[in-house]
């Protein structure tokens, strides 16, 4: 009696806590609690954006419109224990439902989990280097920069669909067309890793011509193709056995990445972030650099690799210092190494071109041995010896504090810097702390520090409760996929 008096007060603590946090974005009408279970109604005619919204307003993975109203797909919703409501009496409306007892870790605490981890990462697909490890049929570049998509056979099906990362696996996104030898599409895709299914008559299956697959947490299979953006090319070495690549994007292993052989050389078509990346060709055990390259750099350690950049350059400029000798800079763009970046003097400033990748980027110049912050930069990051500067390439969210006159220094931390207490730092601008940042598509949870003391942002609406009853803001990323030619 008094184990069932417990439970009965936990899922009231939660009611009262879901309902004050529906009321707080003005959507009540969508919720409810009945018997212990959490039900959210879901109109068909919603757009996929009321559906992303309602979801991120409630810290749940969000749903496909097309294939929730059109074969009752939860997707990775589904995969969290929330189920359609059979009952349900509005043929307008599909109802969710989960029970508000195996909600409470979600609400009441982080939603930092390793599920939404995966999750995420499926639907973006978010790689550094890759490439297919062996030929298939199925996929072909045309030469107008678009992907094609082949299913051979199934010609009696009525209908084939391609749904994977590139469409958030709509089912209804993406038909494919028939032909005289099965079905095919042409799409506008990204370069990167691709992971995709083909929908036949409503059967799920993996690409049969493609032998990369990988688990996609349910038991079975997805496929996996790489866009590539570069062709490696080390042409002669005919009578070589093996030739091998290893660079920056594979942690220099020698043995991992086979060139293929072709009639004037060796060749290797891979996908390389944007960045600066160093190589070398191993031929039958022996390093060489491309010959083909000109571009080179020493790498400190008494080595020169071969350099490709992809890319946009950032200009790394230091004013003063007139009478030194050498200066460099160095960062989590390079691994810190000090003797890779090199730059030249003018008569006012030393200054060099580096392309560094999307992201946020600590550094350092290195003045005749002595590392020092860049003085012109005040966004920084950590605290004494481990105090950097701070860099962002491509910033897509600027994070904005109003007020706050009289503080002496303004924060900015959350998960995309492991909720590090001494950065990111903001800028007094007007009325206004501010800082732009790149932060990659998905969930953000992050807090304001002013002066020592945490806070949330009180210009954002949305916010969950943390372990320590104190709350964090809550910011969604959206995936904006364009095509590259």
């Amino acid at each position: 009696m008094k184990r069932s008096n417990k439970i009965n007060s936990i899922v009231t603590l939660i009611a009262v806590q879901l309902f004050t946090a529906m009321l707080s974005f003005g959507q009540s009408s969508n919720f409810k609690i009945k018997d212990g279970n959490m039900i959210i109604s879901i109109p068909k005619t919603w757009t996929q954006a009321n559906c992303d919204s309602t979801m991120n307003t409630l810290n749940l993975i969000t749903v496909n419109m097309d294939s929730l109203v059109q074969m009752n797909l939860l997707g990775n919703l589904g995969k969290e224990g929330w189920k359609i409501l059979s009952n349900s009496k509005s043929k307008n409306t599909i109802e969710l439902y989960k029970p508000v007892s195996e909600i409470e870790g979600r609400f009441i605490k982080s939603m930092n989990t390793d599920l939404l981890k995966k999750a995420q990462e499926s639907t973006t697909a978010y790689v550094q280097f890759g490439r297919n490890k062996t030929t298939f049929s199925s996929i072909r570049e045309d030469k107008d920069g678009f992907t094609i998509f082949e299913l051979k056979g199934y010609t009696e099906a009525s209908k084939v669909v391609i749904s994977g990362s590139f469409n958030q696996w709509s089912v209804m996104q993406h038909p494919m067309q028939k032909t005289s030898s099965g079905w095919q599409i042409k799409l506008p895709l990204p370069y990167g890793k691709i992971t995709y299914k083909f929908i036949v008559d409503g059967k799920w299956m993996h690409d049969q011509q493609n032998p990369q697959i990988e688990p996609n947490g349910t038991n079975g299979f997805n496929s996996v193709y790489f866009r590539t953006n570069h062709t490696f090319l080390l042409q002669g070495f005919e009578s070589a056995k093996i030739v091998t690549l290893a660079g920056s994007f594979n942690n220099w292993n020698p043995t991992e990445i086979s060139m293929i052989k072709k009639e004037n050389g060796w060749q290797l078509p891979v996908y390389l972030e944007e960045g600066t990346h160093t190589y070398k060709f191993i031929v039958d055990g022996k390093w060489i650099l491309d010959p083909h390259n000109e571009n080179s750099r020493p790498d400190g350690f008494g080595n020169t690799n071969s350099v490709i950049n992809l890319g946009h350059k950032t200009k790394f400029v230091l004013h003063a210092y007139p009478n030194a000798r050498s200066v460099s800079v160095c960062g989590t763009f390079n691994n810190w190494n000090p003797e890779e970046i090199i730059l030249k003097k003018t008569s006012d400033y030393w200054a060099t071109n580096y392309i560094v990748p999307k992201g946020n980027h600590e550094y350092k110049f290195v003045v005749d041995g002595k590392w020092i912050m860049d003085p012109h930069n005040p966004c920084s990051i950590g605290s004494g010896e481990q105090k950097n500067s701070v860099i962002s390439v491509e910033p897509n969210h600027c994070f904005s504090l109003s007020g706050f006159k009289k503080a002496y220094k303004v924060i900015v931390t959350g998960t995309f810097n492991d909720w590090n207490p001494s950065g990111y730092t903001m800028q007094r601008n007007g009325e206004k702390w501010e800082l732009n940042l790149y932060l990659p598509p998905g969930k953000h949870l992050y807090k304001f520090i002013v002066d020592d003391q945490w806070m949330i942002d009180p210009g954002n609406p949305h916010w969950e409760q943390n372990e320590h009853n104190t709350g964090n803001s809550i910011l969604w990323m959206e995936s904006k996929i364009t095509m590259n030619k």
